[in-house]
């Protein structure tokens, strides 16, 4: 007796790699075309958190520069204040056109003006009286910012001889300095004692 099997039990065939299309070009079987659309989703998946994480960093970088620039300014208004504090409160009654020169340097015009306006003044008060005084700013606070003006408090030390005191004297001072940026240029807008 042989074995045979009836006709009917035939192995079943493995499916067809490749499948004609019906212009006789080669399309995948059913495991590829899954596997492409796989790769096709990971491929554009990965393309958008690109796209989302170089956004994010480049927010971030353009926010921290940002910043990084108003800290600079923060200190450069500040700098500037407490050194125009220091020459305001520096003078020498026999120097005192280095002492004006100084005062209006760095100084906006309508702060020069007043100046201008009170110096002839100024300097019959610091010649009668003998007055020298060396000025130092020892810190200072921004008490405001608003579009780049920044007004600032300093605390400043003054020490100051003159004919009625010849050993000399200290004397604290606070001042309100209003600074800002002028075409590249950091200028006092306005100087005085903090009221």
């Amino acid at each position: 007796m042989t074995d045979t099997a009836p006709a009917s039990a035939e192995a079943p065939a493995a499916p067809p790699e490749k499948v004609e299309a019906s212009d006789g070009a080669a399309v995948p079987g059913p495991g590829r075309s899954k596997a492409v659309t796989v790769a096709v989703v990971v491929a554009a998946l990965a393309v958008v958190a690109a796209a989302v994480f170089g956004y994010l960093w480049y927010s971030a970088s353009a926010d921290l520069s940002a910043q990084r620039q108003a800290e600079t300014d923060r200190q450069i208004a500040l700098n500037t204040a407490m050194d125009y504090t220091s020459r305001s409160l520096t003078y020498d009654y026999n120097d005192l056109d280095a002492f004006f020169a100084s005062v209006k340097d760095g100084a906006a015009q309508p702060l020069q003006d007043r100046y201008d306006g009170v110096s002839d003044a100024l300097t019959a008060i610091m010649t009668e009286s003998q007055v020298v005084a060396t000025g130092e700013a020892l810190s200072a606070a921004v008490d405001s910012e608003t579009d780049g003006v920044y007004k600032i408090s300093v605390y400043a030390e003054q020490q100051t001889r003159n004919v009625q005191t010849p050993d000399g004297g200290s004397v604290a001072n606070i001042l309100s300095v209003t600074v800002s940026e002028d075409d590249g240029r950091w200028i006092v807008d306005d100087y005085g004692p903090k009221s």
